[in-house]
């Protein structure tokens, strides 16, 4: 005999621990508790963040017994008006309460403070007590050098003989949470300046940081330790050009005449170190999840070399996103070694785990006798995968469907 299972509306029992759905028996719907706890996924530039001040941070999310206040809303709102890069925040774990609230764990880009904060009903966004941020932006006002990739620059004499880099950053300082000076080509942190001394770079861009206003220069350089790495503008100017005659390291005879002018001319092209760095600048903002900068150069050069950059990235990530999608319904494990660039990689290996991620839960969901949720998820290939994998199970229990729809967490 066939047996058949009636799906009703009834909460049949608790799901402990982390999960998409959480029941809870009618003689506790009046004790808030944790839904789920999630590390927040995506690029670090999606998840910075600005205090509001209406909320404050606390050492447990505000539900919870015993926590205690590591900001008060009102030091919370002179950090939200501070004019300091390490005040700059990050957000990377989200709960959801059982009131259909949702609290954020931040950390500020100097690590003082650390704790949960109030963030809204929502998640399409942040709320509450967290507003999205962007640590940089363009250059309000006029740089004193320009960024045309053209001029040859070397360090300052005054920081040749340091034996601590305080020049070569991977990222302006504060602008990235734990991103601090340069990696060289070895991967391994440059702390001292002494053998760079005679390295010469060009200008790539320049930006300011939006709490302190402070203008960083991009570089570009044949040194592969430095290449791409972002230099203080408080701390190079003019005078640190690199003159024709010293950079073709020729001597001329007595009654020659030196020649100090600089080694760019308007008209000259960007050096291709420079080209490769913008090429890489826009493959980095775009596997971020940033817009396209359209004003990320001034130089006409430059800014193709970024676009370029921008799009082919985003040609890799569609390609990955297909190849991620067949691998996984052909049943293909997870290929780790997919590309050697790191985004593309990164790429296929979050659209392939989530696709298992959503054929899981169809599993679950059947297993534990729930509706086939139609409304899984706005992506078409997710909601494909959630419906294959409920499926798998329903068709071997006849389970009956009744194609109720509902939100899933994590989708609202």
């Amino acid at each position: 005999m066939i047996k058949k299972k009636v799906i009703g509306f009834m909460v049949l029992g608790a799901l402990t621990g982390v999960g998409m759905f959480n029941n809870v028996p009618a003689s506790a719907k009046s004790t808030a508790h944790i839904v789920y706890n999630r590390a927040l996924n995506g690029s670090g530039d999606s998840r910075d963040v600005n205090l509001t001040a209406k909320n404050g941070i606390y050492s447990k999310p505000g539900i919870l017994k015993g926590a205690r206040v590591i900001v008060s809303k009102s030091k919370a709102r002179t950090l939200k008006e501070s004019n300091r890069d390490n005040n700059n925040f990050r957000a990377y774990r989200v709960i959801k309460t059982s009131q259909g609230t949702y609290y954020y764990k931040v950390v500020s880009f100097d690590s003082q403070y650390r704790g949960w904060i109030y963030g809204g009903k929502s998640r399409t966004g942040f709320y509450g007590g967290v507003t999205p941020f962007t640590t940089i932006k363009n250059v309000s006002t006029k740089s004193p050098l320009t960024a045309d990739g053209k001029t040859t620059y070397r360090m300052p004499n005054s920081l040749a003989g340091n034996t601590d880099n305080t020049f070569f950053f991977q990222e302006p300082r504060y602008t990235q949470y734990k991103v601090g000076r340069k990696a060289d080509a070895n991967h391994k942190v440059i702390t001292s300046l002494t053998k760079y001394k005679d390295a010469s770079f060009t200008l790539v861009r320049a930006i300011q940081t939006t709490r302190a206003g402070d203008i960083w220069y991009q570089i570009a350089a044949s040194n592969q330790d430095i290449n791409g790495a972002w230099i203080p503008g408080n701390q190079i100017s003019s005078a640190d050009a690199v003159s024709d005659s010293a950079n073709s390291g020729t001597t001329g005879s007595s009654t020659s005449t030196t020649t100090t002018t600089s080694t760019s001319t308007s008209n000259a092209a960007a050096s291709s170190a420079a080209l490769q760095v913008a090429t890489t600048a826009g493959r980095m903002d775009y596997f971020n999840g940033n817009s396209l900068n359209e004003s990320y150069s001034s130089h006409s050069d430059l800014q193709t070399a970024y676009s370029q950059g921008y799009s082919a990235a985003k040609s890799d990530g569609a390609k990955a996103r297909t190849d991620a999608i067949a691998d996984a319904k052909n049943g293909s494990a997870l290929n780790k070694s997919y590309s050697n660039d790191l985004g593309v990689q990164r790429v296929y290996e979050s659209m392939y785990n989530n696709l298992e991620t959503a054929r899981n839960q169809g599993v679950q969901d059947a297993k534990n006798g729930k509706i086939n949720n139609v409304s899984y998820s706005l992506d078409a290939d997710l909601q494909a995968a959630y419906q294959t994998g409920f499926n798998s199970v329903a068709a071997g229990n006849n389970i009956y469907q009744l194609n109720i729809s509902f939100t899933v967490d994590g989708v609202d």
